[in-house]
């Protein structure tokens, strides 16, 4: 909705509503991966079936912690990091589009979108212990109070 009323101000209309869409789509990503060990252990699984014949994996092979660190399944990790970073990046584009006098509004779009980043980045660095340990991925607490004031900042600045 948000999209579609900015988009009343600018020409390039059917941008704003993608970049809104591939923004949603990203947050979505970002949550499908860090819970996907924790989803799975309550039967539910998120990941798109194709990632998993592309890469020749089984779902099987892909949750068990000892088989779930070949190539092929990290692969998908990679994959779906490599996604959801390039929707992110248009999350970037559509926050370009709010007024910089709509601070608050600009930050409580600039939040999730910081959160995600910092998870993204986590996770890739951590990706092997989040794999053994077979539960959700969280960041710490310290990381969310410096993504607060990283989201002031930006609501200022971009």
């Amino acid at each position: 909705l948000l999209a579609l009323r900015l988009s009343r101000f600018h020409k390039d209309r059917s941008d704003i509503v993608k970049y809104a869409i591939n923004y949603g789509k990203g947050l979505q990503l970002v949550n499908i991966i860090k819970d996907s060990r924790a989803d799975y252990l309550e039967n539910r699984c998120y990941i798109p079936i194709e990632l998993f014949q592309a890469n020749q994996c089984l779902v099987e092979s892909f949750y068990n912690t000892r088989s779930s660190t070949d190539e092929s399944c990290l692969n998908i990790y990679r994959q779906l990091v490599e996604m959801a970073e390039a929707y992110l990046l248009d999350a970037r584009r559509f926050i370009r589009y709010i007024p910089r006098h709509h601070l608050r509004l600009r930050f409580s779009c600039i939040l999730p979108m910081v959160l995600a980043d910092s998870t993204l980045s986590q996770f890739k660095r951590r990706i092997g212990p989040f794999i053994k340990e077979n539960r959700t991925f969280k960041i710490s607490k310290r990381s969310v109070r410096y993504a607060m004031f990283k989201s002031l900042w930006l609501s200022l600045t971009i």
